[in-house]
């Protein structure tokens, strides 16, 4: 598909709009985050979803969640931003930032962790985090992977874990 200059333009700010709203589930919070109007960031929003032809909230009164379709955007929009960062520190030429890597179940990255990572950039702003939405223990022994987040067995012993929270309908725990 292609877009012109302007299509992009419209498009950026669009994906801010919604990047910001769906990490505070609050169009309120994203249009002061972004210094614009509440209508100018539910504008950007509705006409992403009309480009997009899907919801991307559930609106309630004075509030928003994200739909799947939403959760599956900011994974992406995320992971986007997360490289666009690194390139521009690399041809800012400025020192290598750290990295660091999460494995982590996709439901789990976009219900808990995605909404996390402003205030973790706040704490340690030169830190770039590259999230891996997978499901499965294959990453344990993957060397490029600083951290795994994943759901495991109530009892599990597993070796430099800890268990973050136990589930409340089953036996299973989420471990680090």
């Amino acid at each position: 598909m292609c877009m012109s200059k302007h299509q992009l333009l419209v498009l950026s700010g669009a994906l801010r709009a919604f990047e910001a709203a769906a990490r505070h589930q609050s169009i309120k919070a994203a249009s002061n985050e972004l210094h614009v109007t509440h209508a100018s960031v539910s504008r950007h929003i509705r006409a992403l979803e009309r480009q997009l032809g899907c919801r991307l909230f559930e609106r309630h009164y004075r509030s928003i969640v994200s739909t799947t379709d939403g959760e599956m955007l900011l994974g992406a929009v995320t992971t986007a931003l997360s490289l666009v960062q690194r390139a521009v520190v690399r041809l800012s030429g400025s020192q290598r930032p750290n990295r660091l890597v999460i494995s982590v179940d996709p439901d789990f990255a976009g219900l808990w962790l995605v909404p996390r990572l402003a205030e973790f950039h706040a704490i340690v702003p030169d830190t770039l985090v590259e999230i891996l939405a997978e499901k499965g223990a294959n990453s344990l022994h993957n060397r490029h992977i600083d951290c795994a987040i994943q759901y495991a067995e109530a009892g599990l012993k597993l070796q430099n874990s800890e268990i973050l929270f136990r589930s409340a309908y089953s036996q299973s725990a989420l471990r680090v």
